[in-house]
């Protein structure tokens, strides 16, 4: 049958000794180093995920922002383009009515020489149709 030899024994209680020392002086102090790292682990991970939502926070903000620029930009444009239309028009109208004015008066100065130059035909023409009267008679 089966005989228990006492070398046998001595090794499986040498076994099982240094089982517990080991448990004791390595594995424990193992379990709770990799039981530390694996909190920080966590905690860095927690981290990372609150630092993603504080972005993805403050990049919605910033489009926000940006999308209310852009409308405010384009009304600002859309404003200065209005007041640039109607300075336009108030310039154009400045300009025709100086240029009415400008043909106003130049037309009042060619009626002026019109009725000089008709004056000057008529005491012409007098002086002449009586030169012709005199060499006629003479």
């Amino acid at each position: 049958m089966l005989s228990v030899d006492t070398s046998a024994l001595i090794v499986f209680l040498l076994v099982w000794i240094l089982v517990v020392i080991l448990s004791k002086v390595f594995f424990k102090p193992l379990r709770r180093v990799m039981k530390d790292r694996e909190s920080k682990l966590e905690g860095d991970r927690e981290a990372g995920r609150r630092a993603l939502a504080a972005i993805d926070d403050n990049l919605n903000r910033i489009e926000e922002a940006l999308k209310t620029a852009g409308a405010n930009a384009a009304a600002l444009k859309g404003e200065l383009e209005l007041e640039a239309l109607k300075e336009k028009g108030r310039l154009i109208a400045e300009i025709n009515e100086e240029n009415r004015s400008r043909v106003d008066e130049a037309r009042k100065q060619l009626d002026e020489q019109v009725r000089s130059l008709k004056k000057d035909l008529e005491t012409e023409a007098a002086v002449l149709s009586r030169k012709i009267e005199q060499r006629l008679l003479q």
